[in-house]
Formats: structure tokens, C-alpha cells, sequence
């Protein structure tokens, strides 16, 4: 899987963005540093946990009924929200115009979050081609003849069935489709 190794890269340069997040803005002197820092580390344990998963194959070894794509979609969608709310926190908490010392490396902290954001969202983006590449069978019609007895006479009638490839919508007995 070539995508598999991009996110791999990705999560990699992510855990070294969010490094070096946390050192700018540590310690936190601001309530907005707070979150900043709150969205840092709860990131870089995700992202840390869905490594582990990667290098030690537990998607393969695992068998629970689990779409670890959209799983790992959802989770990189929801750090890449929080990333971004994070540091436009972090920026607007740090512009204020007074003189720090601590000023400078907490405004670096969130224009590395917003390149930490912008790594996530690209996770994003190649994490959806992914799932759009896993799915097996596009949604597809089947056409299907029915004949049954009307009386004296045979009755051919064509339905449509709409085919799902995960869920087969119930269509009915052939009594509900002869009416």
C-alpha cells in the first residue's frame, strides 16, 4: 500500500511538529496555552497509538468487525478541528501587546501548529483516498425478471434492485413485488 506508507510519513512528521510544539509552549502562562498544549498531547497519543497499530499489524491481527480506515479517518478529522482551533487560541492568547519573555517561543508554538494542522489535514486527505480505494464493489442496479402465474397468463415484470455492498436493502417477498 503506497498510501499506507504516505500516512506513515505523515504521522511521522506530525509526532516531530508536535515536539517541538510542546517545547515553544511549555510551560503554559496563558489559559490559551492551556488548550494548546491539552490538544498537543492528546494528538501526539493518538498519533502514537495508531502507530503502534500500523507497526504492529493489529489491524491484521485483530478481527473485530472494525472499518479501520473511516476509524482512522475520523480520528485524524477530529485532531485536524482541534489542531486548528488550537492555534488560533494559541495566536489570539499570545498577541496581546505586552512584553514577555515567554512571548515569542508561544507564537512560534502556534505557527507551528498551524503547520502541525496543515500535516494533519493532508493525513486527512490521504486517509480518505484510502477508504475510497478500499470500498470492494461500487453501489450498483441489477435488473431483475420476475414471471409469475396471473390466471391463464404468464406476467414478465422487471424490478430494479439497488445493490449495497456492505447492507442488502430488504426488497420484499415476491408477493410485495407482484403488486
Amino acid at each position: 500500500m503506497g498510501t499506507t506508507t504516505a500516512v506513515l510519513r505523515v504521522i511521522v512528521g506530525d509526532r516531530i511538529l508536535g515536539i517541538i510544539c510542546l517545547a515553544l509552549a511549555s510551560p503554559a502562562r496563558l489559559p490559551g496555552t492551556n488548550w494548546f498544549l491539552f490538544v498537543v498531547i492528546i494528538s501526539f497519543i493518538a498519533t502514537a497509538i495508531w502507530s503502534f497499530v500500523y507497526l504492529l499489524s493489529i489491524r491484521e491481527a485483530i478481527n473485530f468487525p472494525i472499518n479501520w480506515v473511516l476509524t482512522e479517518f475520523c480520528n485524524t478529522l477530529l485532531i485536524t478541528v482541534l489542531y486548528t482551533v488550537a492555534f488560533i487560541v494559541q495566536l489570539s492568547a499570545w498577541s496581546r501587546p505586552y512584553q514577555s519573555y515567554y512571548k515569542n517561543p508561544n507564537i512560534a508554538a502556534g505557527v507551528f501548529g498551524i503547520i502541525n494542522a496543515a500535516v494533519y489535514g493532508t493525513g486527512v486527505y490521504l486517509i480518505f483516498n484510502d477508504w475510497k480505494k478500499s470500498r470492494t464493489v461500487p453501489n450498483c442496479f441489477m435488473y431483475s425478471c420476475i414471471s409469475y402465474n396471473n390466471g391463464n397468463e404468464i406476467v414478465n415484470k422487471y424490478y430494479t434492485i439497488f445493490i449495497k455492498t456492505i447492507e442488502y436493502q430488504n426488497m420484499g417477498s415476491l408477493r410485495d413485488m407482484k403488486n
